[in-house]
Order: C-alpha cells, then sequence, then structure tokens
C-alpha cells in the first residue's frame, strides 16, 4: 500500500488501530512479537579482514590477479608486478572505505535507538524507548523529537522536518495531513509522511505508525549507500 495516497483516517483502519486512544498494551505486545522490536540490526558487520577477503573475492580483483600471475609464469614480469600493485592499491581503499562505513552504519543504529518517545496507549500519554514502538501505534511528535519509525501524518501544526540525512534535501520540510495523488512520488515530496532518524525542528503532529525498523525508508537508504 502507498501509504502517501491514502487518507490518515484509511491508514489508521488499515492498520486497525484508533486516533484517540491507540494501541492497546496487550495488542501492542502482540505486535511486537509479530515485528520483533523497533531496532536496526546490522547484521552484516564485518571485521577488518573479513571485508579484505570479500573484496579480493569480488570478481574484478580476481580476474587482474589471475591474469598477474599468468604474466608473472609467461616470464612479464614487469606487467604482472604493475598489475599486482594496482590491485593492491585498489583493494586498500575498498577495504578502508567499506570498513569505515561499517562503523558509520553502527554510529547510526545506535541514534535511532535512544531517544524516548511520547506514544497513546490505552488512551494515555506514555513515554517509551523506540524498541517497544510498534505498527500502528500513534505517536506525539514536537520540536526536539526525533522520529522513531516511519508514519503517516494524522494531523500537523506548524510541522517541519529535517530530513537532510535521508533525502539530501537541505531544506526543512513542511508537514502535513493532505492525502497526494501521484504514483510513484520521491521520498521527499511525501510531506505527509515522516521516516525513522530525522529530526522535528519546528511545531507538532500526531502520526501513526506504519513501518519500523528494517522495513523503514533509513533502513533501505542506508543498505543502498553500502
Amino acid at each position: 500500500m502507498e501509504t502517501y495516497k491514502k487518507s490518515a483516517r484509511e491508514v489508521v483502519s488499515h492498520l486497525e488501530s484508533n486516533i484517540k486512544i491507540g494501541l492497546t498494551e496487550e495488542e501492542a505486545k502482540k505486535r511486537i512479537s509479530m515485528y520483533g522490536p523497533n531496532l536496526i540490526q546490522n547484521s552484516s558487520k564485518e571485521g577488518l579482514l573479513s571485508v579484505l577477503l570479500d573484496n579480493i573475492l569480488d570478481p574484478l580483483p580476481m580476474i587482474l590477479m589471475i591474469t598477474s600471475f599468468i604474466s608473472i609464469v609467461m616470464e612479464h614480469f614487469y606487467d604482472g608486478i604493475i598489475t599486482l600493485v594496482f590491485v593492491a592499491i585498489v583493494l586498500f581503499f575498498k577495504t578502508t572505505l567499506r570498513f569505515k562505513w561499517e562503523k558509520s552504519f553502527e554510529a547510526n543504529i545506535k541514534s535511532v535507538v535512544e531517544n524516548d518517545t511520547q506514544v497513546v496507549r490505552n488512551g494515555v500519554f506514555q513515554l517509551l524507548p523506540k524498541d517497544k514502538i510498534t505498527v500502528g501505534d500513534i505517536l506525539y511528535l514536537e520540536k526536539g523529537s526525533r522520529v522513531p519509525a516511519d508514519g503517516r501524518i494524522i494531523s500537523a501544526q506548524g510541522l517541519k522536518l529535517d530530513e537532510k540525512g535521508l533525502t539530501n534535501v537541505k531544506e526543512f520540510i513542511v508537514k502535513s495531513s493532505e492525502t497526494f495523488s501521484e504514483e510513484h512520488l520521491p521520498v521527499s515530496k511525501r510531506k505527509n509522511m515522516v521516516y525513522a532518524n530525522t529530526n522535528v525542528v519546528e511545531g507538532r503532529g500526531l502520526v501513526v505508525v506504519t513501518d519500523i525498523s528494517h522495513n523503514t525508508e533509513f533502513a533501505k537508504h542506508m543498505s543502498v549507500e553500502r
């Protein structure tokens, strides 16, 4: 379902939630059990040697190394050694960059789970850690809030978000609850949606959670970056 094309009430109904009371504690526990905690685990976390081996096994370095060994066997020592040096330099830079990316990814993941968020459960606002937030939860966001999950905006009052870490758009994005009909609207243009790991810089809003953990746009973005 392209959530931004549906009205807020349609999305809430589809997710079997309630704008006024949110999820019950019992239902929230069921959904956390079903969908898992709202955490992004770096399942691909690797050590330096593992990253190096993975890069060596890439087709291009393998072909170049085989070519260099053939050159050396055929006594074309200069060509063979030059090729090996070139491969070594490429592997060094690729491995270093990927290892730094792994560290950066891990730091970003940690930042996602640090702050608590106001959530409506059983009709009462509660301050909950991000790993306890699930699909269908109703969130209250205000200036200074770090968005814990992807969600459809139910209502917004002067709501602006900083999404540059996700969309590379430097300007703050003005949000609203209106419905859009355009097909394949890019994330940066979906002004009735909020996304995990972005920041509220102004105003306030009520949001229903549509996606958590690895299904968020942030997780997809990090996967593509990798």
